[in-house]
């Protein structure tokens, strides 16, 4: 299916406006799940895109700008011939592998210990009327937290991870914590990671 690009022709300063306009919500039940728009300014030309994470990951963004520098370079991106079926054959072909059962095995050690131990105990009964949201906010001062991140060289994504970690700990009283977050590509690697950390 072809994507048609709009091409829309404004200010430098109307388009400082326009860009945080352009990022909005996606109708699931409608496709696509992107918007693209090419931008010309009186000083340069610029390439809006907003696609939503089902079918877009970090692995994607990689793909993609490197088949957007390769046509800027007058190069004609790759045409993929890599399948679904092809990925599914691999997978299959990975899971009767030496390799695989080792991590299996590996992993199920690690992991052993993983059920219930970071599971936060509830402050109130459950009933099927009664029922809380509570949420805590805590502001912090993120001069002061990125200057300690650059003082220890780490990232501020690693600082809040080890809060998160040692909260967790806190309120489960228990100093092995599991995480898990959805990634997929989009800035740590594999699609789910599971986080192990002893507090």
């Amino acid at each position: 299916m072809a994507t048609e690009v709009p091409i829309t022709e404004m200010s430098d300063e109307q388009l400082a406006t326009y860009k945080n306009e352009f990022v909005r919500p996606f109708n699931l039940q409608k496709p696509p799940l992107y918007r693209f728009e090419v931008v010309k300014t009186p000083t340069t030309v610029h390439l809006l895109i907003d696609i939503h994470h089902l079918v877009f990951d970090g692995g994607s963004a990689d793909i993609f700008i490197r088949q957007i520098n390769a046509a800027l370079e007058g190069t004609s991106p790759e045409e993929e011939t890599y399948t679904y079926m092809d990925f599914v054959s691999d997978q299959q072909a990975a899971e009767d592998s030496d390799t695989f059962r080792a991590s299996q095995a590996f992993f199920a050690e690690k992991l052993q210990t993983c059920e219930g131990a970071s599971e936060i105990p509830a402050d109130l009964p459950k009933t099927e009327r009664q029922g809380m949201i509570g949420e805590v906010v805590c502001k912090a001062d993120f001069e002061k937290a990125t200057a300690f991140c650059r003082q220890q060289q780490i990232t501020p994504a690693h600082l809040f991870l080890a809060a998160t970690a040692y909260v967790v700990s806190r309120h489960t009283n228990n100093r092995e914590v599991y995480l898990c977050t959805v990634s997929s590509g989009r800035y740590p690697k594999s699609s789910v990671e599971a986080i192990y950390i002893s507090v």
